[in-house]
């Protein structure tokens, strides 16, 4: 399965990247759901879309970086996330009425909207279940029939079926940021103890020491609370720091602070590596293995990109 996963979206890379340089761009990506879907994509919608697969921050995407984004293994529970967004009645699964709201607003007639419907919901039970929304999306990839005999001969180019896999992706992303969006505003929220809507270097430090468990030198402190305070007042509003967290560069930046530390250039972060990095700064072994196992949520004993970002 992972084999024809792989297979699949590297198909789908290679409609995209029309130089065959081994990179997609921007204009490329847009190109490609204009061809796919069969229509056009808005300047945020592109962004948004980019941004998601261009994990290096360096405005081109390779095979490598879909892949990764396309394969990971979460991506079953993100995907739950755009639909619990569709489903407004949290009944846990998508009527006719859910799918309307969605697309009426885009020019879909009720015709194309009972169409489209139709296909997706393969077993004919007058709902749309995540299984089903999750196979329309394979089969726009793949362009695979469903075990359905309903889903014979499906054409993922019709206006109706293919505009709804667009709006779904879509979601999927907005879903993604609005979700970074409220991350980052609790750890504001948590930083900011005496809640006037400002964080103070004393108050960014206790947060540091509180969520790490470790204190943090004046120079780090100096150097954290400058990245912050945009205008230079000596505290930081809520919307200086989602600016900061949320810019779109701030992936690359990370990621060359965890290639740094990647020592062996595997890819993740060992303990060991956690270990050189800390212990000069009077972290006992104790300390260390506790920080390690608190950043390493999924348990497989390495600090994947992540992982690594989402500590901060």
């Amino acid at each position: 399965m992972a084999q024809e996963d792989k297979a699949k979206f590297t198909g789908v890379f290679r409609k995209a990247d029309k130089n065959n340089d081994g990179e997609v761009t921007p204009g490329e990506l847009k190109r490609m759901v204009i061809n796919e879907f069969g229509e056009d994509i808005s300047d945020r919608d592109l962004a948004d879309m980019f941004c998601c697969l261009d994990r290096n921050g360096d405005n081109k995407v390779t095979l490598e970086e879909f892949l990764g984004e396309m394969m990971k293994k979460p991506r079953r529970a993100e995907f739950r996330k755009a639909f619990d967004d569709i489903d407004k009645d949290h009944s846990g699964s998508l009527s006719t009425d859910e799918v309307r709201q969605l697309v009426k607003s885009r020019g879909c007639s009720d015709a194309d909207i009972d169409k489209m419907f139709a296909k997706v919901d393969t077993n004919d039970d007058g709902i749309i279940s995540l299984d089903e929304f999750m196979a329309m999306v394979v089969l726009s990839h793949n362009g695979q029939n469903h075990s359905s005999s309903k889903a014979q001969g499906l054409d993922r180019r019709e206006g109706g079926w293919s505009f709804l896999l667009f709006v779904v992706l879509s979601v999927y992303v907005r879903t993604m940021a609005q979700e970074d969006k409220a991350k980052f505003t609790g750890v504001f929220r948590k930083a900011d103890k005496n809640n006037d809507g400002e964080v103070t270097p004393g108050e960014l430090k206790r947060m540091v020491i509180i969520e790490f468990g470790q204190d943090i030198s004046d120079r780090d402190l100096v150097d954290m609370f400058c990245c912050l305070d945009k205008n230079g007042d000596g505290k930081v509003t809520l919307d200086e720091f989602l600016g900061e967290m949320l810019k779109k560069p701030r992936r690359a930046e990370f990621r060359k602070a965890f290639d740094d530390i990647d020592k062996d250039h595997s890819g993740s972060i060992s303990k060991d590596e956690v270990r050189q990095l800390v212990k000069s700064r009077g972290c006992s072994d104790a300390d260390i293995d506790k920080m390690f196992a608190k950043v390493d949520t999924n348990d497989d004993g390495i600090i994947s990109l992540d992982e690594f970002m989402a500590m901060v």
